[in-house]
């Protein structure tokens, strides 16, 4: 103050935000009353300016006013506790006179029953040096005898040291028994939990853990990909859709915070509202792309699943509830099951994921009725995709790029861009793209992506980019990016060849052919089928074709009464990769299925996966079935979906990337058909009563037709009833006119023309005869 006299001095104590709000109830120890009063022994809590940003930044995630807040928050770091916020004030929180109360933390013990310090003393510790064990060498530093900085400590335990694996389900366990605490605490009226902290923030693992099993205390439930792709230095909410309360990663940022509060006291800087908080946003630089927007439509000449999946998970770090939408497609789909499954949108029927059924559609196109077909499509893609912040819309079914005019056209009426997909395997064949070995594209290949920017071109669409695959890996492919720059093209992802996806799995076996599985489930779904062996022979010789072959992923087909093949293969998985073997035949054996389970369950024996082919079908049929049955991507297939997952995570194009986190087009223009699907909607949830008065016109009876087949109105049609009838059955309309009201002019009753002119409008019936004739004419 001396050598600034006129500069404002501002303390911000680090206990302010608790001290302010915190009851008597809360903040007393049970303690004799002369030791608060003379001593100031009571609880005063900690990390106040962390809590104090991290629920502001909570409030305006959620859309709250800071003051309606009601929220458990963890700061889990090195110093670790928690705090109840209710109405956006601390009414609670872990820590005490000291930082040492309440969780594990590096090197603090946390609660520890006081006659623990007495007992201490009693042998041989002083007071100092009981402050340093419970300060300096207990925590997770004592518990695991490791570190005290948790990414030690959790490597440690996932090598399976027992020490670090109790450190990390003690911290675990003091979390969420404060975590039913605080809910008491706050009648159950919990908002969201948000996490902050090194740890808080940087570890999935731990999130999930305490989280775990609180869907019925608290409605709590955390989408394991959402927390797993947890970005540091971004508010992100890692829920489930179904969650009613909700979990964030909320970045701390306790200087900020001091220098906001030091602000306001001291008057140099308003009170300003906290900016809305950024959902892993990337910044613009001059070389930016253009938005993608709230949707992308992905299509191709190969297969597009690996690549859909790829950017939902690239997407899900920026948006916040992500959709999936195939414009044509059955409810079963294996393509809109797997990404359904994948990133648990199940809130809502998969009816609502899809715009037409196959059959819908043939029967339309057949009609010519392709542009119902496509309003359809938006009225349901609409439908879906109100609440959702970004949607990736799959190619219509079966198509592999076949049909790619009616993806134009979907794209054109909900004006999404469209990345296309190229040099991945073929969908629905055998057949895969060859590897760019010279790491350029052909003459052929390059007219395909020419020719699929021609008719987005044509449609006004935005061609966003191209992803080819199958790329020499380790290459900045200039040659490639090239050849795209002169197709005026941008590139999404450049990918390296990935025989993931060329590869037939056990359990795409098992669903192409319908077989049950009898052993070995959980490594049915990664278990790749690289040959595959009819076994007819003796025991000896069959084992001898198995060591002759290149590679141990065979796939062994036999009679289910082999019980000598049955278990001498089994025998062989425990030093051979044995993919599994496929019988047939009208089943196990009681004897050989008891040996198989004792095997499993009693001697430890790791069985190979073992199915059983449907009984009406034959050693040919079922080995036909194999042979044809092509690649494909099931929810199950974690080996392909994280080959895709990390494929876009590595090789996504920075541009692209920040174009799909960045904010849309304020300037973005309706397309005409959302322009007409919002009419339509206004018209059909009130049907007002139109007058046609050119009813004998045939041109006025087929639209008649259309709009009471759209249900948009309630018509009167003014002409001879015979005539409206004979152009309407030869417009087609017939059965649509049916509901509408057909009134002769000429044979009303002239009191109708007397009423009106009553009511103000006049208009004699020789009048409205010679309108209603001038207009047929």
């Amino acid at each position: 103050r001396e050598t600034w006299p006129d500069v404002p001095h501002v303390a911000v104590p680090d206990t302010a935000f608790h001290a302010a709000s915190m009851a008597p109830v809360a903040y007393s120890y049970a303690l004799p009353a002369d030791l608060t009063e003379e001593l100031g022994v009571r609880r005063y809590g900690f990390h106040g300016t962390s809590y104090a940003y991290v629920s502001k930044k909570l409030a305006a995630a959620l859309g709250k006013p800071p003051a309606s807040l009601n929220a458990i928050i963890c700061h889990l770091g090195s110093g670790a506790s928690m705090c109840a916020v209710e109405n956006g004030k601390s009414v609670d929180t872990t820590m005490g006179l000291t930082p040492l109360e309440g969780l594990v933390m590096g090197t603090r013990a946390g609660d520890v029953d006081a006659g623990v310090l007495a007992y201490l003393q009693r042998n041989g510790y002083d007071a100092a040096a009981v402050d340093a064990l419970l300060n300096k060498k207990s925590g997770l530093l004592g518990l695991s005898g490791v570190a005290s900085d948790m990414r030690a400590v959790k490597k440690a335990a996932d090598a399976g040291d027992a020490r670090a694996q109790l450190a990390r389900d003690v911290f675990v366990e003091r979390v969420r028994k404060y975590l039913g605490a605080y809910a008491v605490k706050l009648g159950g009226r919990v908002d969201a939990i948000a996490f902050c902290g090194g740890i808080g923030e940087g570890d999935a693992d731990a999130r999930m853990r305490i989280c775990a099993d609180l869907d019925g205390l608290l409605g709590v439930a955390v989408d394991p990909t959402r927390n797993a792709f947890a970005v540091d230095g971004a508010v992100a909410d890692v829920s489930a859709p179904h969650a009613s309360c909700k979990v964030f990663v909320v970045p701390t940022d306790e200087e900020l915070e001091i220098a906001t509060q030091t602000a306001e006291a001291a008057g140099v800087a308003p009170r300003a509202p906290v900016p809305a908080p950024r959902i892993q946003t990337l910044p613009k630089d001059a070389n930016a792309l253009p938005p993608v927007g709230p949707a992308l439509l992905v299509d191709g000449g190969g297969a597009t699943a690996p690549a859909e999946l790829g950017l939902l998970f690239a997407a899900l770090p920026m948006h916040g509830r992500l959709g999936f939408f195939r414009p044509v497609a059955d409810p079963d789909d294996p393509k809109l099951l797997l990404v359904r499954d994948v990133f648990e949108m199940t809130e809502e029927p998969v009816e609502a994921m899809l715009g037409a059924t196959p059959a819908e559609a043939a029967a339309m196109t057949a009609a010519g009725d392709g542009e119902k077909l496509v309003e359809q499509i938006v009225a349901k893609y609409v439908a879906y995709a109100a609440g959702r912040d970004f949607v990736v819309v799959s190619r219509p079914s079966d198509s592999n790029g076949a049909n790619f005019e009616l993806s134009a056209d979907i794209a054109a009426a909900i004006q999404a861009p469209v990345v296309w997909v190229h040099g991945l395997y073929s969908e629905g064949s055998t057949q895969f793209q060859a590897d760019h070995e010279a790491d350029e594209l052909t003459g052929g290949e390059l007219a395909e992506i020419a020719t699929a920017k021609a008719v987005l071109d044509e449609k006004a669409v935005r061609l966003a980019g191209v992803v080819v695959a199958n790329l020499p890996a380790d290459s900045y492919h200039a040659a490639v990016r090239d050849q795209l720059a002169s197709l005026d093209v941008t590139p999404v992802a450049l990918l390296p060849h990935d025989d993931s996806f060329e590869k037939v799995t056990v359990a795409e076996l098992a669903k192409s052919i319908g077989a049950e599985v009898l052993y070995g489930a959980e490594a049915v779904k990664n278990k790749r089928v690289e040959e595959i062996t009819i076994s007819t022979l003796d025991v000896a010789n069959l084992l001898g074709h198995l060591d002759d072959k290149p590679t141990n992923n065979q796939l062994v087909i036999v009679d289910s009464r082999r019980a000598d093949i049955i278990l001498a293969v089994s025998a062989v998985s425990r030093s051979k990769t044995i993919a599994g073997l496929l019988l047939t035949g009208p089943g196990l054996s009681k004897d050989v299925a008891a040996v198989l389970s004792d095997l499993q369950n009693h001697g430890g024996f790791p069985l190979p996966p073992i199915l059983m082919a449907p009984g009406d079908m034959s050693t040919y049929e079922v080995a036909h079935k194999v042979t044809t049955t092509t690649p494909q991507m099931l929810s199950t297939s974690s080996a392909k979906i994280c080959a895709a997952r990390s494929l876009f995570e590595d090789h996504l194009e920075p541009r692209f990337r920040a174009a799909l986190g960045a904010a849309p087009d304020a300037n973005s223009v309706i397309t005409p058909k959302l322009f007409q699907h919002k009419l339509f909607t206004k018209a059909r949830a009130d049907p007002r009563r139109v007058v046609l008065p050119e009813g004998e016109d045939p041109r006025v009876v087929a639209a008649a037709g259309e709009l009471l087949e759209r249900g948009l109105v309630q018509l009167t049609i003014l002409g001879d009833p015979a005539v409206v009838a004979a152009n309407a059955e030869a417009a087609g309309v017939a059965y649509q006119l049916a509901s509408a009201e057909v009134i002769d002019p000429r044979a009303c009753d002239e009191a109708l023309f007397d009423e009106l002119a009553a009511a103000g409008v006049f208009l004699y019936p020789e009048i409205a005869v010679f309108d209603l004739n001038d207009a047929a004419e």
